[in-house]
C-alpha cells in the first residue's frame, strides 16, 4: 500500500465570509466501468483521498464559505468513467475558514489521478 503526504502553501487569495458549516455527500457509482479519470481541484483546505470503496468514489465535502460548494461533473462512457470535483471558487484559507475534503475511491480499476491544490493539506493513500 503506497501513503504518502504533502503540505501545500499559496498566497495571494482575497478574504472571504464564512457562515455556518455544510456537508455535502457525493458518491458515484463505478457502474460498467473498466477505468477511471479522477480530478479534484481545491485551493484552500485539506484533502483526505484513500482506496477501499466498490463504489468510483465516496466522500463529504464540509465548507462554511458559501461560494465554496464543489462543482461535481460525472460522466461515464461504460467503458471509461471520468470525474472532476472543483472548487468553483478561490479565497483566503485563513481564519475561521472550513474547508475539509475526504474521499474513498475504488483501487480495483486502473485509475488516472489528477490533483491540484493550493494552500493546505493533502493525505493521499491508494491500495496498491
Amino acid at each position: 500500500m503506497a501513503a504518502g503526504c504533502v503540505m501545500l502553501s499559496g498566497c495571494g487569495f482575497d478574504r472571504v465570509v464564512t457562515g455556518p458549516t455544510k456537508t455535502d455527500k457525493i458518491s458515484l457509482n463505478l457502474d460498467n466501468a473498466q477505468r477511471a479519470s479522477v480530478e479534484f481541484d481545491i485551493a484552500a483546505g485539506e484533502l483526505d483521498v484513500r482506496g477501499g470503496t466498490s463504489k468510483l468514489l465516496d466522500g463529504r465535502v464540509e465548507y462554511n464559505v458559501a461560494h465554496w460548494e464543489p462543482q461535481v461533473i460525472n460522466e461515464n462512457t461504460g467503458q471509461t468513467a471520468r470525474v472532476v470535483i472543483k472548487q468553483p471558487e478561490h479565497g483566503s484559507g485563513s481564519g475561521n475558514t472550513r474547508n475539509r475534503w475526504d474521499f474513498a475511491i475504488n483501487d480495483k480499476v486502473p485509475l488516472d489521478f489528477r490533483l491540484s491544490c493550493g494552500a493546505g493539506e493533502a493525505r493521499l493513500e491508494r491500495g496498491g
